[in-house]
């Protein structure tokens, strides 16, 4: 199943074909004006020669493969990725020379992996090689923009309050920290950015300082935008299967992925 597809994915995410938008099938079963594949696998690679991408497991299985209008555009044209885009994939090697496996695959665009961090940390300024240790408090965080914010405050001297914004995009975190009016140092300012996989990076304080910082103790949640359905898996970075079944050469029926909802 893993190997099915992972031929499928070189094929229609990676793969850059020569299109023809006349009418009809090419040699190789395309029709990309109808957005469509239908023969056998071995026209997937656009090369017959009895392999799939130098493999001939799965060479003769017969393959329907169909994609939406919003994934051409996006995959071949340079349009921007949307919830519209979508492809399946179903692949019978219940044929004359074939590997037995059949499978049915739907795959949809969802987007990049995103990151959440919430709850208390502890976060410590490294500067002039003494560790000054803080609590941080995400207070809110808003998935569509990756905005934050947050109080703290100094933990040997708790009267050193503050406020955090920040944003965080991909694996990259920026913030800035402003201590509170009432704080014995109201205003100064922590302007923060790193990474937010390894919770640690650079900073610039009032004054010129430059420091280094760690974060740890908080959560991190990993989502996806409004294009996630739940109960399928992610795969190629930025696509999720939301539908694989089917039966193994051992006539095996098995079930890895059944998202809700299931349909385009």
């Amino acid at each position: 199943m893993k190997k099915i597809i992972s031929l499928i994915a070189i094929a229609i995410i990676f793969a850059v074909a020569s299109q023809s938008l006349a009418a009809g099938f090419d040699e190789f079963g395309y029709n990309y004006k109808a957005r469509i594949f239908v023969g056998k696998a071995d026209g997937v690679d656009r090369v017959l020669d009895g392999k799939v991408w130098g493999d001939p497991t799965y060479a003769n299985d017969h393959l329907v493969m169909k994609w939406s209008k919003a994934w051409d555009d996006a995959r071949f044209h340079d349009a921007p990725w949307t919830c519209d885009a979508w492809e399946d994939n179903e692949w019978n090697g219940a044929v004359s020379g074939g590997s037995g496996e059949v499978w049915h695959y739907k795959i949809i665009w969802v987007g990049p992996e995103k990151s959440e961090i919430q709850g208390t940390w502890t976060w410590t300024y490294h500067f002039a090689g003494n560790d000054y240790v803080h609590t941080m408090i995400i207070d809110s965080f808003n998935r569509e923009t990756g905005e934050f914010s947050g109080h703290g405050y100094y933990n040997a001297n708790q009267l050193y309050k503050w406020k955090v914004t920040g944003t965080v995009i991909g694996d990259d975190i920026s913030f800035t920290i402003i201590y509170d009016a009432d704080s014995p140092n109201p205003g100064y300012t922590v302007s923060a950015e790193g990474s937010v996989v390894s919770m640690n990076g650079s900073a610039t304080a009032t004054g010129g300082q430059k420091a280094t910082w760690t974060a740890t103790g908080g959560n991190i949640i990993k989502y996806y935008g409004p294009c996630w359905r739940e109960g399928g898996y992610p795969i190629w970075g930025e696509f999720e299967v939301i539908m694989d079944q089917g039966t193994w050469s051992d006539h095996v029926h098995e079930w890895f992925a059944h998202a809700i909802p299931n349909g385009y």
